[in-house]
């Protein structure tokens, strides 16, 4: 529903001992995608991973995902031409339109969004992006911090998530 397809392989930046890099990882898995579980760090291993890999999906941090291609740019690589990647889900932080543009038009990529709490991931927008889907075992609320109530269309609260069934 996101846009990830069995044939792709999928660039893992989440640590395997957060719940993210478990809960995304066994989705794909399912999936039949292949994952590279890279991690976090050394960037210039990133790069080449990503390269010589050929690497169609990028699954962590817009920040992480930008240093990634920022060095890919200064190592003379063009992102378009001389990697096989066509979607990127960012996560873990907010992706500015600013950015999530420059992704899209720029280099032509798909850019699912993906919403987790600590039970897992709670909401997904597919490809349409026409709003969020919230996953069937999830309730979603945006409540008042203070009274613990539901705030009204557009108003300001705290997201509370609750995993039926746990």
């Amino acid at each position: 529903a996101m846009g990830f397809r069995s044939t792709d392989v999928v660039m893992l930046t989440f640590p395997y001992l957060y719940m993210a890099g478990l809960a995304i990882s066994g989705g794909l898995r399912r999936l039949g995608a292949t994952v590279i579980a890279s991690g976090p760090g050394g960037t210039d291993f990133q790069v080449q991973l990503m390269r010589q890999a050929k690497v169609t999906a990028f699954v962590g941090s817009p920040g992480f995902f930008m240093n990634i291609i920022k060095r890919a740019e200064e190592m003379g690589l063009d992102i378009r031409r001389d990697f096989s990647l066509r979607l990127a889900m960012l996560t873990a932080e907010m992706v500015p339109m600013s950015l999530r543009r420059k992704l899209e038009q720029e280099y032509k990529l798909i850019l699912p969004e993906g919403y987790g709490t600590s039970e897992g991931l709670g909401g997904y927008a597919c490809p349409a992006q026409q709003g969020f889907h919230v996953n069937y075992d999830q309730i979603i609320e945006i409540l008042n911090p203070t009274t613990g109530e539901p705030v009204a269309p557009g108003e300001v609260g705290e997201i509370v998530g609750t995993a039926m069934g746990m």
